[in-house]
Order: C-alpha cells, then sequence, then structure tokens
C-alpha cells in the first residue's frame, strides 16, 4: 500500500514563500509528494505584519499543517530563518517523520561577525558594483520597512519557542551558511545541541550568507536534502524486499 507523503516548507520573517521556492520546486521535480508552501500571517501580498502577532504567524502555519496532515500519511516539515522555530515546534506538537531547518534563527549576529560581513561586501564591491549595490540596497530597504513592533514580536516568537528543540528527537537535518548576515551562525550549533534526535545532522555552508536557497550552494542543499529525505524509503524498500 503506498503512503501519501507531504512536505510543507515555512519562509521566514517579513518573507514570503520565494524564499524557499528553489527547493519546493526541487522537492516537486524529484518526489511524487504533496508540497506546500504556506504564508504566514501577515506577510503575504497586500496584508499588513503590524496587524498580526506572533501567535497569528504560528497559528496560520498550525491551520495549514493541519489541513496537510488530512491529506497525507506522513509529513516532513522544512522551516527558513524564523520558519525553522516555528517548523521545531510543531514537530514538537505534532507527528512529522523528518525535520529540515534551513538559517534557523535563533540568535542575532555578533559585531564581528557583522565586521567581516561588511569586509566581504566592500570586497564584492570592487569586483561588481551592480551586484554588491543591489545586496546593500536590499537589506537597507528591509531594515527600516520592518516595523518595530513585529521586530518585538518576532523576539517573543523565539523566546516562547525555543523550548521546543529539547523536545525533538526525530532525524533533523540542520543547514547553515557561515556567512550569514542576518543570523549568527551560531544558532544551528546550539540547536544541533538541544534536540534529542538520535539521527541529526549539521551542514556547513562556507560560502552562503542568509537566503540559502537562492544562494551559491544551493546545490548542496538540495542534495543533501534529497539524500537526508530519501534514506528512509531505500530502507524500508530493501526491508520490504528481503521480506
Amino acid at each position: 500500500m503506498r503512503i501519501l507523503k507531504g512536505c510543507m516548507l515555512i519562509h521566514g520573517f517579513t518573507g514570503s514563500p520565494y524564499e524557499v521556492k528553489p527547493l519546493a520546486s526541487f522537492l516537486e521535480q524529484q518526489t511524487n509528494w504533496n508540497i506546500y508552501t504556506p504564508t504566514l500571517a501577515g506577510h503575504g501580498q497586500g496584508d499588513s505584519i503590524v496587524e498580526t502577532t506572533y501567535h497569528d504567524w504560528i497559528s496560520s502555519a498550525e491551520g495549514a499543517l493541519k489541513k496537510a496532515s488530512e491529506e497525507n500519511e506522513e509529513l516532513i516539515l522544512i522551516g527558513f530563518s524564523m520558519g525553522s522555530i516555528i517548523a521545531s515546534y510543531l514537530a514538537s506538537k505534532y507527528q512529522i517523520s523528518k525535520l529540515i531547518l534551513l538559517s534557523p534563527a535563533v540568535f542575532y549576529p555578533s559585531t564581528q561577525q557583522f565586521f567581516k560581513v561588511m569586509v566581504e561586501v566592500t570586497r564584492m564591491y570592487f569586483q561588481d558594483q551592480l551586484k554588491a549595490q543591489s545586496y546593500i540596497d536590499r537589506y537597507r530597504g528591509k531594515w527600516k520597512s520592518t516595523p518595530f513592533q513585529a521586530v518585538w514580536n518576532f523576539h517573543q516568537l523565539v523566546k516562547q519557542l525555543k523550548p521546543s528543540f529539547r523536545l525533538i528527537d526525530i532525524p533533523i537535518l540542520i543547514v547553515q551558511g557561515r556567512k550569514d548576515e542576518i543570523v549568527n551562525p551560531k544558532s544551528a550549533q546550539y540547536i544541533f545541541n538541544m534536540v534529542r534526535s538520535e539521527e541529526k545532522e549539521l551542514v556547513w555552508l562556507e560560502d552562503s550568507k542568509h537566503i540559502v536557497c537562492h544562494d551559491c550552494e544551493a546545490d548542496i542543499i538540495f542534495n543533501k536534502v534529497e539524500q537526508f529525505l530519501q534514506a528512509e524509503d531505500s530502507v524500508q524498500e530493501e526491508s520490504l524486499a528481503v521480506n
């Protein structure tokens, strides 16, 4: 009997499903699973993030998960940035088979890390001014347009859901770029140390920044995710063949 499998990808703070679209498209091409990329409350086009709270963000993801649970016998969760925190919370509360966290947002960058990023951007500027300026403008616009109230809600979400990591005991894959300019990379190591999972892996991307699915090492992510998700299926197929 074939098991219907679903995979839900949760985007990050002030973001959209675009942040995980490359990985979602890859999974759609490589599997016959049902792929879900919900938009968190207040994050969609035309919606206002200041009219929502972190409770709404969690609730919208939870609602999408419940709907996906009704359509599938097995569910996998993938979270990006703040979406990783929400995905971990849902995995600790519902029956999820595997969990993948991309650039998990637990800690902000240190001053030293920010300085390193600025050095990298400066180097980039002399090599490709247009690319560097586009990079600077994108994040300057994001910082300026994010209301304080939304930032406060983000901090509250992280504070409230951090204990969920200690409840995770399912297979987990964590992917983190060493040049992340938004989240301190130590977030990934923190989660890796906190979870109770026997099967866990932390993958470091040497040249990637925060939005890893759109960065220079995206292919590495796709290959790692495919290996991680298909491992159990291969074991089950071998078991059935033996029996």
